[in-house]
């Protein structure tokens, strides 16, 4: 069995949801720990061909078990008040802001590129995340087993991750 736990030292994680970007992303998706590994792999004298392969086992895997909170925003309204010791975390939701939109490349060879209109069309941009505080999220591979070289290289991956994002 492998497993990773994680911590937020700030008690906020920070990212939006795929399906609607007003929303936070809860929990962490897998793919943002693979890519941090792949991050932390990059940033120190890791052995770079060693730590691909161990990322490749990684990614090849079944899909991790993941151990968080739930959201308050999961819980029915009428059980939100109620004692329990269940954990809980909140999602935060700051003020939005509007943005100049990237335009397709495809959009820009049909239209063509006015240094006018590139600024008028707008996206709203939106700053979620949940507050965990203290709380941890932990990812586990029940079935995945690995030498102790790729233990060794997974560890010190591990140890070098910085940001989840």
């Amino acid at each position: 069995m492998l497993a990773v736990v994680l911590r937020f030292p700030l008690g906020v994680y920070h990212a939006q949801a795929q399906d609607d970007f007003a929303r936070p992303e809860w929990p962490p998706h897998p793919v943002r720990l693979v890519a941090a590994l792949l991050a932390a792999a990059h940033t120190r004298g890791v052995d770079v061909a060693a730590a691909r392969s161990v990322l490749a086992r990684l990614s090849a895997a079944d899909p991790p078990v993941i151990l968080a909170p739930r959201a308050r925003d999961e819980v029915p309204a009428s059980e939100r008040d109620a004692p329990t010791d269940e954990p809980l975390v909140a999602s935060l939701r700051g003020a939005s802001r509007w943005a100049p939109r990237n335009h397709e490349l495809s959009e820009l060879r049909r239209d063509g590129v006015y240094p006018r209109e590139l600024g008028r069309k707008r996206a709203e941009v939106h700053k979620v995340g949940v507050a965990i505080g203290d709380q941890s999220v932990a990812f586990s591979w029940p079935e995945l087993e690995l030498t102790a070289d790729q233990l060794a290289v997974f560890e010190e991956l591990v140890e070098d991750v910085a940001f989840l994002g």
